[in-house]
């Protein structure tokens, strides 16, 4: 049944979030921001989660971080590291 498919999938995206804000496996990634002669101006933060070998895009976990308490867990971890490389 897809809703079960669906549930049991969430649960396991919830899962390696949690193991990932455990494990250090919330990672962040910095792209230039360039003017028109192409300097830097500033750099945007993009979050990606770490899956044993392989790094996911929002894509995969932003959704379901959304419908639970970690979100606000992946943002404050983006914030901390993003302001620590200054």
């Amino acid at each position: 049944d897809y809703q079960d498919n669906k549930l049991e999938k969430n649960i396991g995206t919830i899962s390696k979030i949690k193991h990932a804000l455990e494990n250090f496996g919330i990672i962040t990634y910095y792209q230039a921001i360039v003017d028109k002669n192409g300097t830097p101006i500033k750099y945007e933060a993009l979050v990606r989660m770490r899956d044993g070998k392989k790094i996911l895009s929002p894509f995969f976990f932003l959704e379901v971080s959304k419908k639970t308490k970690y979100y606000q867990e992946i943002t404050r971890h983006v914030i901390f590291y993003g302001f620590r490389r200054v």
